[in-house]
């Protein structure tokens, strides 16, 4: 045995190789199927987060109300006024949160249509890049507004309790 190897040979270590520059395309169709999802996940993750900032506004909105009408003193009113502002600022940042998922779902949308468009459906059916489908995302106001809405109407009910709150210490 030499220098530790049976035989008496020296160990030689194989070279590393370089990754080649090869690609392999995505299958089309695996492409269009997962852009699917994702842009459907998307969607629900949206839906979700609108239907649970809804329930928060709607509990919020009646605690601070039950609050306020029962006479709080100056120091819950001093909490109350934070928190209202806390969730000013909370549908603030969900107004942001939701042209994010705007921004993503058409984009998820344009490469679902670009992907139907240069490889087609089987049978020759058109989804997303169908013009009925085409007219249909352009009707308004979309569902994107009326989130955005919807968010900007629970801010400003915040807003007034805010005022509500801070007119009570004064």
């Amino acid at each position: 045995m030499v220098d530790g190897v049976e035989g008496g040979g020296i160990q030689t270590v194989p070279p590393i190789q370089e990754p080649t520059n090869a690609s392999k395309p995505i299958a089309s169709g695996l492409a269009f199927s997962g852009l699917a999802q994702v842009r459907n996940m998307e969607a629900q993750l949206r839906w979700i987060g609108f239907q649970a900032a809804l329930g928060f506004n709607f509990v919020g909105w009646g605690g601070v109300a039950v609050w306020l009408f029962n006479f709080p003193s100056l120091a819950e009113l001093c909490i109350i006024t934070g928190a209202c502002v806390g969730a000013v600022y909370a549908n603030f940042l969900h107004f942001k949160i939701l042209g994010r998922d705007g921004k993503f779902l058409g984009l998820w949308n344009e490469k679902l249509i670009e992907l139907e468009e240069v490889n087609g459906i089987d049978g020759g059916v058109s989804i997303f890049s169908s013009k009925r489908y085409r007219e249909l995302k352009s009707r308004t106001p979309t569902v994107q507004h009326i989130l955005r809405r919807s968010v900007v109407l629970c801010g400003l009910v915040w807003v007034a309790f805010t005022l509500w709150t801070a007119v009570r210490i004064l």
